[in-house]
């Protein structure tokens, strides 16, 4: 019902907002219907019952809770009041035994009733979730829609919009993304080979995040790299161009000489160096 009201709000499936106020609408004209049939029916017993010289059925629906209110506080004439007393008295105070106010006894019968239902519905059927349990499927809700969230924002990630992140997730991600499709050229630990070497300061097509993001999705004609943009998909190239700047400055054995210009560490490039 929340999530019904949630995606009336928010403007989304009008399919089932347009249901919901369908059987908004069939209730309260079954409602309305209702109280106009009791009315009639009310007029009709009244009429029968001044016939009969009975009492109309306002009278009796009050006699009847009259009479169960009575049952209840077991009120009695002051008459039969020693029939109240208890066996006990403290010099000369006497006590009567009467009932507690109907309003505690209920309320307290609600309280069992309450925890029957509980226990059943909780402990032994399972058919309610406890706290513990409703957090996790909470969570496990959230995981999803989040997962779906980000299948939505993942090509909206290009050369101009993408980020330098340094998250630990990003950055395996990104490893490992390297590991499968640029040791090859670059060498296993980007000192270069084929290709440039990417952990020093010179480079050929620029060191910001969009540059690299760039190089790496349409690749570089004629000089071998390949355009990825086939292959992975903009949040893997993020990831790849993330961690290729992460391994500024780590100068690994046998690295390639220099390529392109002499470029000042990007801000994001300084973030890297400084987190390892």
């Amino acid at each position: 019902m929340d999530s019904i009201l949630n995606q009336l709000h928010e403007g989304n499936n009008p399919e089932q907002a347009f249901l919901l106020l369908a059987v908004l609408a069939l209730i309260i004209l079954i409602g309305v219907a209702l109280f106009i049939a009791l009315i009639q029916i009310g007029g009709l017993y009244n009429i029968l019952q001044q016939r009969n010289g009975g009492d109309t059925w306002q009278l009796a629906v009050k006699r009847w809770w009259t009479n169960i209110y009575d049952a209840q506080v077991g009120l009695k004439p002051l008459e039969t009041e020693q029939e109240l007393l208890l066996a006990h008295d403290y010099d000369g105070i006497t006590e009567l035994d009467n009932h507690l106010p109907p309003w505690w006894k209920n309320l307290f019968y609600a309280t069992i009733f309450f925890g029957l239902v509980y226990m059943v519905m909780y402990h032994i059927t399972g058919s309610w979730q406890l706290q513990l349990a409703e957090y996790e499927t909470e969570l496990s809700v959230a995981a999803t829609e989040k997962a779906e969230w980000e299948k939505t924002q993942t090509n909206s990630i290009n050369e101009t919009s993408a980020k330098f992140l340094t998250d630990a997730s990003t950055i395996n991600d990104g490893k490992g993304i390297y590991t499968a499709n640029c040791v090859a050229c670059h060498g296993p630990a980007a000192g270069g080979g084929v290709g440039p070497n990417l952990t020093d300061s010179y480079w050929i097509h620029g060191n910001a995040i969009g540059d690299v993001f760039k190089t790496i999705k349409y690749g570089v004609a004629g000089k071998g790299m390949t355009a990825w943009q086939a292959t992975l998909n903009p949040k893997q190239i993020q990831a790849v161009a993330s961690y290729v700047l992460s391994l500024n400055g780590s100068n690994p054995a046998n690295a390639k000489e220099p390529q392109g210009k002499l470029l000042a560490n990007t801000t994001q490039a300084k973030q890297a160096t400084a987190a390892k």
